[in-house]
């Protein structure tokens, strides 16, 4: 309690007490800041799992859709390049 009444009885200590008060200001933003970033890259890396998992039921769809000689001849030319 004395150090509080010390802090605000003089000059000095008002100026210290408004110097941490900012830092502490300037650290809340600056973690807010950081927790944004990481969730907007968590939503980024979302969005393109999302969009492979769509590539690949696409892709599933059309070879289930193929017969089985042309699923043979698609491999096989794959398998040659």
């Amino acid at each position: 309690m004395t150090f509080i009444a010390w802090l605000l009885g003089n000059k000095f200590g008002r100026w210290v007490a408004w110097g941490a008060l900012g830092l502490a200001f300037i650290g809340v933003l600056f973690l807010m800041g950081v927790r944004q970033g990481k969730d907007q890259e968590k939503a980024k890396l979302l969005a393109q799992s999302l969009k492979n998992a769509m590539d690949r039921i696409k892709s599933n769809a059309e070879v289930t859709q193929m017969s089985a000689r042309a699923r043979r001849d698609a491999l096989n030319s794959w398998m040659r390049e």
